[in-house]
């Protein structure tokens, strides 16, 4: 027992650490952008885990830190340390209390995490407040938390089955969801029984004490699938052929069931060991954080605590917060499987051996596998309960009157077995229209997030233009009105009638030159008003145009003041000053006219996507990249 419950504490610690060492690279889907990010300057690709510059195009990563998935199977190890079980409505109500907390900060929120956290706060009760039409990731992201707590337990899988039920609904009321999450909740269970390969365990799942009945099609043809394709290369089951432009294959890379779980049991399938499995994962890019849950938790429960690295451990921020809530929830399994008696013995575990538990103490197993009557069974604190041969033998009598009730529950499960297998099998058809509609929409909103963000860097490039042209006005302006105050100041000097007929022509020439400065400003504005409503190049060529227009201007201020010498000078101050305003006001126009255009093309971008598009705001803040990467609901619904 101490070695499954070893096995247990492994899975758990096992699958946060992938989760923060995969978190920095995640949701990249683009081969030749994650290539890059890795190589450049030095080449990264041996050992990516926590990866130096965080680059995940979707949110805010923090080396060490968690993915959107490990805080989501974090408040469900908090919850089941905390109460023992997973009670459906307490559950949900703490899982919404989570996803609407600032404290600690969520790194991002999918559509079912959002979508449940609002159901909840309007009042309605599990399951109605899981999302029905959502069976992606998040389903079996929270089954190593089920299987450290109820898994190995001598009742067939019963309180397994009903925690998943209950752990998965809360956030996709989905029966492809709860199926392919039990699935995977039976696989890592059989691992950690057993200490056993991955692949005996999904052969076993198959079998007829895997769990996976008749009616659980997607899920034993997902299983059936992996082992199939075996010694093939994930990749190229989740990407198509190589190129400019992502493209999918049969499983894709994205958050979607079943393609994603699949994924992660291939991935691990073959995986040699712990930090082969991970990395590996994580270079196959795309969403390689739900699959690092789950490839964690099965390749640590085969290889044992020793096989994560201490390094890994040191890079995990959390990782104080998440070893207590893992021994919490250890207590729990210790406290409920001291009662109800003795577990299944793992098949391939050290006979006779004496194995030291979380908290320091020892226990041996005997050579029959059942614990002895006088057995030391620690808890997590390193604290020693001695049972005596009296108490094993009531615990006996009392595991007896429990599988004895739990057959009578079992029977009538089965008399209703066959109407909601019917009901089941027309949801999941309903499910999967929906899920392929999502999909659709998600698609167009990225393509829409696209257009919008070229429009809003052709328009930024506009504005910078204009405003390099208003600086250059300025200066021109400043030079005209210093030559208008020398001109001023030398027709001061002089008094004589030629002086005051040298004063008309300069006013007349000022006036002149202000007319020409007005109409070259209308027809600036009109050319800067309309590259601002095209594209960036033109918006540019209008404004290098307004600085040509303004120094022309300028120019011809300081001509018509140099031949002001001798003159009163109130005319020509005013014509050179009136053809400074004007010269500022052609940059001016077309910094405004450029301000017009993320205005336009954003609310014609907007209202393609009006349908199943939030607010792009969100979505724009984004870097262009983010734009380019395909996607799925989860990291692109908003």
């Amino acid at each position: 027992m101490e070695v499954e419950v070893e096995r247990a504490r492994a899975a758990l610690l096992g699958a946060f650490i992938a989760d923060a060492a995969t978190s920095p690279l995640h949701w990249i889907y683009n081969r030749t952008i994650l290539r890059d990010t890795l190589t450049k300057p030095v080449d990264h690709t041996a050992a990516p885990e926590f990866f130096e510059r965080p680059s995940c195009l979707f949110y805010k990563a923090v080396v060490g830190a968690l993915s959107p998935y490990g805080q989501e199977l974090l408040p469900l190890v908090t919850f089941l340390a905390a109460h023992g079980e997973c009670e459906p409505q307490e559950w949900a109500k703490y899982l919404a209390a989570h996803y609407a907390s600032d404290s600690p900060p969520l790194v991002y929120l999918n559509h079912s995490a959002k979508a449940m956290r609002d159901r909840v706060a309007e009042g309605r009760p599990w399951p109605e407040c899981g999302e029905p039409n959502d069976n992606q990731a998040n389903c079996f992201v929270k089954v190593p938390a089920l299987v450290a707590l109820y898994g190995g337990r001598s009742d067939g899988g019963t309180a397994l089955r009903r925690g998943v039920e209950a752990a998965v609904r809360a956030q996709q009321n989905n029966d492809t969801a709860v199926e392919l999450a039990w699935a995977a909740a039976r696989v890592l269970e059989r691992v950690m029984v057993t200490g056993g390969s991955v692949e005996s365990a999904l052969q076993w799942v198959l079998g007829p004490e895997g769990g996976l009945g008749e009616r659980a099609v997607k899920s034993r043809d997902a299983v059936r699938e992996v082992l199939e394709k075996k010694d093939v290369d994930p990749r190229s089951l989740m990407y198509g052929a190589p190129g400019p432009e992502v493209k999918f294959g049969p499983w894709g890379a994205g958050c979607s069931n079943p393609g994603c779980l699949k994924a992660a049991l291939l991935v691990a399938l073959q995986a040699p060991d712990y930090v082969s499995g991970v990395r590996g994962n994580l270079l196959l890019g795309g969403d390689n954080c739900s699959r690092a849950v789950l490839v964690g938790a099965l390749l640590a429960a085969r290889g044992g605590p020793g096989c994560i690295p201490s390094d890994w451990v040191s890079k995990t921020l959390p990782y104080v917060e998440l070893e207590e809530a893992v021994s919490g929830l250890i207590e729990q399994r210790l406290a409920v499987h001291a009662a109800a008696g003795p577990l299944t013995q793992p098949t391939d575990a050290p006979i006779g051996a004496v194995v030291a538990n979380g908290g320091g103490a020892a226990t041996e197993t005997t050579a029959n596998g059942k614990v002895p009557s006088a057995a030391a069974v620690a808890n997590g604190d390193g604290a020693v309960d001695v049972r005596t041969a009296e108490t094993a033998a009531a615990a006996a009598q009392h595991t007896t009157e429990v599988a004895a009730a739990e057959s009578l529950r079992r029977a009538a499960e089965a008399t209703t077995a066959s109407s909601v297998g019917l009901q089941a099998q027309v949801g999941n058809t309903a499910a999967a229209a929906a899920e392929a509609a999502a999909t659709a929409a998600a698609q167009a909103q990225q393509t829409a997030a696209a257009a919008e963000a070229a429009v809003q860097q052709a328009a930024t490039s506009a504005r910078e233009q204009a405003q390099e042209a208003r600086g250059v006005a300025a200066s021109a302006a400043s030079t005209a009105q210093d030559a208008a105050a020398a001109a001023a100041k030398e027709a001061a000097e002089q008094a004589r009638q030629a002086a005051a007929d040298a004063t008309k022509r300069a006013a007349a020439e000022a006036q002149a030159t202000a007319a020409a400065a007005a109409a070259a400003a209308r027809a600036c504005t009109a050319s800067g008003s309309s590259a601002a409503a095209g594209t960036a190049q033109e918006a540019a060529s209008a404004a290098k145009a307004a600085t040509a227009h303004a120094s022309e201007i300028a120019a011809d201020s300081m001509t018509s003041a140099a031949t002001a010498r001798g003159a009163v000078p109130a005319a020509a101050t005013a014509g050179a000053t009136d053809a400074v305003v004007k010269a500022e006001d052609v940059a001016l126009r077309v910094a405004d006219g450029a301000a017009v255009a993320p205005q336009a093309n954003g609310h014609k971008t907007n209202g393609t996507a009006a349908a199943s598009t939030p607010p792009a705001a969100a979505a724009a803040a984004k870097e262009k990249a983010a734009a380019e990467q395909p996607g799925c609901k989860c990291c692109v619904v908003m």
